[in-house]
């Protein structure tokens, strides 16, 4: 179903807080988390540049696309460790990880509200989802079915996200020579959430790819 038609669902039952309760809070949750991937990218390019905290914070939030973020990283990846493949395996997968992040997380900022059928017995009963914009041509995959992000999914990416990022910064702190120094002279505002990522676990950078 449309936006349109997920509102006509909602206003009939007189409960549109209710039924988008759940999806919005799931929403906000994973849109707050993307901004460790992010910041932990820049803890990456900071290591890797060498230049004063004040100058590296410029050049790298100056790029506003997400992709654009990851392909400095990997520039710089490169232009410290030559041939990734063969010299630096572990960005590889990371680097992966994080361009199927981008693509969910790009989802959640433009996809729309819709409905998904739960029940093949009751035909009231839906899940509010989040799927692309109905007026989007390229909406459906080839089997005729369209993507779509559910309370439950999101939830998980939120997850996933939090895991990539502690992911990205243990990277940098165990491949990058002399990142552990560099992250210690970060300014406490950059320190209060580096440090807590820093200690917890971190699951193989295989498990920590989005879930679409």
């Amino acid at each position: 179903m449309t936006n349109g038609s997920a509102s006509k669902w909602m206003e009939d039952r007189g409960g549109v807080l209710n039924a988008s309760s759940a999806i919005n809070e799931a929403l906000g949750i994973a849109m707050m988390r993307w901004q460790h991937v992010e910041s932990s990218l820049y803890v990456v390019a900071h290591c890797l540049m060498r230049t004063d905290y004040e100058t590296s914070s410029t050049c790298f939030f100056l790029i506003r696309s997400a992709d654009q973020k990851l392909n400095l990283c990997s520039k710089l990846i490169h232009n410290r460790f030559g041939d990734v493949k063969e010299n630096c395996p572990e960005w590889r997968a990371i680097a992966r990880n994080v361009e199927d992040a981008v693509k969910v997380r790009n989802g959640m900022a433009h996809f729309e509200l819709g409905l998904m059928r739960v029940s093949d017995v009751n035909a009231d009963e839906f899940e509010l989802v989040l799927t692309p914009h109905h007026l989007d041509p390229g909406r459906l995959q080839r089997d005729g079915t369209s993507k779509m992000l559910s309370s439950a999914g999101l939830r998980e990416n939120a997850d996933g996200f939090l895991e990539l990022a502690k992911e990205i910064l243990h990277f940098t702190k165990n491949r990058i020579p002399g990142a552990e120094r560099r992250i210690r002279r970060l300014p406490p505002v950059a320190r209060d959430w580096i440090d807590p990522l820093m200690k917890q676990s971190v699951p193989d950078a295989n498990q920590t790819a989005p879930k679409r």
